[in-house]
């Protein structure tokens, strides 16, 4: 589902890329040698709004990717 800065439900077409992203390794229990991943949106109003996906060690999408309003974390 796609949220807005406000965390309302919006269209994905009311998010823009900002091309910034954020890459760490995994603070999930069990997930060593995993990697974060939080990528830069702008809602229509200019709010931030971060895309959210965790990785297990071998690349596969173990969480997300989700939406949330505001910046990285």
């Amino acid at each position: 589902m796609y949220v807005d800065g406000e965390g309302n439900a919006c269209s994905e077409h009311d998010l823009e890329p900002t091309g910034l992203f954020r890459k760490s390794p995994s603070t999930r229990k069990g997930n060593e040698g995993g990697m974060c991943l939080q990528e830069g949106f702008l809602d229509r109003h200019k709010r931030a709004v971060t895309r959210h996906t965790v990785y297990d060690a071998l690349g596969r999408i173990i969480h997300g990717p989700h939406f949330r309003p505001g910046g990285f974390k």
